[in-house]
């Protein structure tokens, strides 16, 4: 059986835990609960390989339920593991435990809090939708290696439909309760399906992702990757095709219905709703009005770092916005053709290189797995980039992707955002954690405590280090187009506060953060308005961590090490702050020991 504890003191690679011997029940239940729990989550389990041998192959041929009745099942299962929990005495515990019975019972008690407001989320939203899931599930996080994968492929691709039909007959449940997202959501939403529905089958993501991937398995002959490819052609057409129509249809329907109103105070109890999702997604226990205010703090410091910046350069008369705006127009943007695409491509890979070169000082370990840069395709068009963990067995890169599509293509802004989701950012924390032997399994596999604010936190702490170490020396409009970054971030704790307890519009907000490099302000502020919460998480997530380094500098002095801080973070697990901060805690105390 996978242990998944080390049974003395080295837990998550602290070595700062007491030395005390695991409770051998204790590790047992977890073990159990986390086996059942991705046994659950078949979605998931297939992700991150969960599983071997033929457990794993019957998951990668499957498609999560997106029933009420399956998530109703996942509460009781939230319920069993709770009340199994605190069958435990803490004080029998070892401190390796204790720390462990902390990450799940923060995990399962933030997920019970939340699930009491699941009719607040549509099946159907612009970046957050089970279309969109669906899509990310088949072409990004399926990986094709053998003949036997491709199948499981298209026994996946065979069960989209069903999944799609299911979430429509849950939106027709909550439009029955009037519970719609904004009218302007839907109408982004029905615009992104009728733009999937607009390619022909051989252009679909579902197939050429496919086609792509079948080109690496060498065992396949040319003859079975024309049938393969036409099987999964066929399925495209005669099957999800007409459950896209249908979903559209529902989407469409509602628009006449739904209002403009994008905060969740317009639900029951929507106060307490967003509460709950904001304790998730920054761990804390911040209200509303806390963050909004640090927010606000945030951008007054971030804009006067900028002011000076922009001085420097010569850049001296009018608002900051209207001087950011001066800038930006006198930097080279590359064409919206394929050739002007191709060009960014190669930059975006430059990009990625260089940062590689350049983290090996700043960290003692650096990922052994791989990362590559991919655009969205043409139909997601301005989405926000996003970064997916590939496997440590080889099969699956991590996967930075981008847009490049109804966007602005320029350098500018570029670099950080590459920072962010690769390098040293998001690649570096999910695959070192994937990497680390040391680790519990259900935290190398980001099973329970996985959270924003860590997460986001992290990508964030990586384009404020990248500024900090002199990445942008020589270069102050890309340090300009980090701060802007990080001003962004800001302006997200007020605007969604703003929109979700202030009762702050659309318009107000897209006004408030103004324009961004390379995003649109619209689709940025719509993913606030469909995932509550959860971007006030990076800038939370960042300050605790520069304050837990300050902390271990003014304590250490001269025997702090950067490189040492960025593996206590790192080798901690993506973690609520609470326990990250106990665990930096544990570390200064033992290095002044």
């Amino acid at each position: 059986m996978r242990r998944l504890l080390a049974t003395a003191f080295l837990v998550c690679g602290l070595a700062t835990v007491s030395a005390q011997p695991a409770n051998t029940d204790f590790s047992q239940f977890v073990q159990r609960y986390t086996d059942a729990w991705m046994r659950f989550h078949t979605n998931f389990a297939s992700t991150r390989r969960y599983f071997s041998g033929g457990e794993q192959e019957a998951m990668d041929r499957q498609i999560e339920p997106v029933t009420r009745a399956h998530r109703q099942a996942e509460v009781r299962l939230i319920d069993r593991g709770l009340a199994e929990l605190k069958k435990f005495d803490r004080s029998r515990l070892s401190v390796g435990d204790q720390r462990i019975a902390d990450i799940v019972s923060w995990d399962l008690s933030s997920q019970r809090a939340n699930a009491d407001f699941d009719d607040y989320h549509f099946p159907f939203a612009q970046n957050y939708g089970n279309d969109s899931s669906l899509i990310s599930l088949l072409t990004v996080n399926h990986a094709i290696r053998t003949a036997r994968d491709a199948d499981s492929y298209l026994a996946r691709l065979a069960l989209v439909a069903d999944r799609m039909d299911e979430a429509v007959a849950e939106g027709r449940r909550l439009a029955g309760a009037h519970l719609l997202p904004p009218e302007f959501i839907l109408r982004v939403t029905a615009k992104q399906m009728r733009g999937f529905l607009d390619m022909p089958p051989t252009s679909n993501p579902f197939v050429t992702t496919f086609v792509e991937k079948l080109a690496a398995v060498n065992e396949l002959p040319p003859a079975q990757r024309d049938g393969l490819r036409a099987a999964a052609e066929q399925i495209t057409t005669s099957q999800i095709y007409p459950a896209w129509r249908r979903a559209l249809s529902l989407v469409e329907g509602e628009i006449p219905h739904a209002t403009d109103a994008a905060g969740w105070w317009r639900f029951p109890k929507g106060a307490e709703g967003y509460r709950a999702a904001l304790a998730r997604s920054t761990t804390t226990t911040m209200t509303p009005d806390e963050v909004h205010e640090t927010g606000l703090k945030m951008v007054t410091d971030i804009e006067a770092r900028m002011d000076r910046v922009l001085r420097e350069m010569g850049f001296t008369d009018g608002p900051l916005r209207a001087r950011m705006e001066n800038l930006k127009a006198t930097q080279p943007q590359f064409p919206s053709t394929a050739d002007g695409r191709a060009q960014y491509r190669a930059m975006i890979t430059d990009i990625i290189a260089d940062a590689e070169r350049r983290a090996a000082v700043l960290f003692e370990r650096v990922p052994r797995m791989p990362v590559v840069a991919r655009p969205y395709p043409p139909f997601m068009g301005g989405r926000a980039a996003s970064y997916s963990l590939g496997t440590i067995d080889g099969s699956r890169p991590g996967v930075y992707q981008y847009p490049e599509y109804d966007v602005t293509l320029t350098r500018f802004g570029a670099r950080t955002t590459a920072y962010h989701e690769a390098i040293p950012g998001h690649h570096f924390q999910g695959a070192l954690q994937a990497e680390d032997d040391t680790l519990p399994k259900f935290i190398k596999d980001r099973v329970f405590g996985g959270n924003s604010a860590n997460g986001e936190g992290w990508g964030l702490y990586a384009e404020h280090l990248a500024a900090e170490q002199g990445w942008y020396d020589g270069d102050p409009a890309g340090l300009l187009g980090q701060l802007e970054m990080e001003l962004f971030r800001a302006h997200r704790l007020v605007i969604d506060t703003g929109l979700h307890a202030k009762r702050w519009t659309r318009q107000q907000s897209v006004e408030y953060l103004g324009p961004l490099p390379g995003l649109s302000a619209e689709s940025e502020i719509d993913r606030y308005v469909s995932d509550p919460g959860q971007a006030c998480s990076y800038m939370i997530g960042e300050l605790k961590i520069i304050e837990l380094r300050a902390r271990a500098k003014a304590a250490l002095g001269a025997t702090f090490s950067l490189s040492e801080f960025h593996t206590r973070v790192l080798s901690a697990g993506r973690v609520p702050l609470s326990v990250l901060e106990h665990d930096i805690d544990r570390w200064i105390a033992a290095k002044k020991g």
